[in-house]
């Protein structure tokens, strides 16, 4: 786990560098005055990107499960010999 730079939160998993920058880049847009066109879309290419990252995650996390669940079910099948 990692501690977001800009807000203190932990976040964590193979996205975590992304997700702070693009927090950071998000709350640095809304501060202030009424956003310019510009930030407009810095603000929505950094939620895309944020998106993106997750559904990224949310696969690399199904994909994590079904290998625990694989090798726990190889293991209940595995019999060894027991030790004296």
């Amino acid at each position: 786990m990692v501690t977001c730079s800009v807000c203190g939160r932990l976040v964590g998993g193979p996205c975590s560098d992304i997700v702070s920058g693009l927090h950071a880049a998000i709350m640095a847009a809304t501060e202030g005055p009424i956003p310019t066109a510009e930030e407009k879309n810095r603000i929505m290419t950094a939620k895309k990107e944020l998106i993106q990252a997750l559904v990224k995650r949310r696969a690399l996390d199904k994909q994590l499960v079904r290998q625990m669940i694989f090798l726990s079910n190889s293991l209940t099948k595995l019999s060894l010999p027991r030790l004296k």
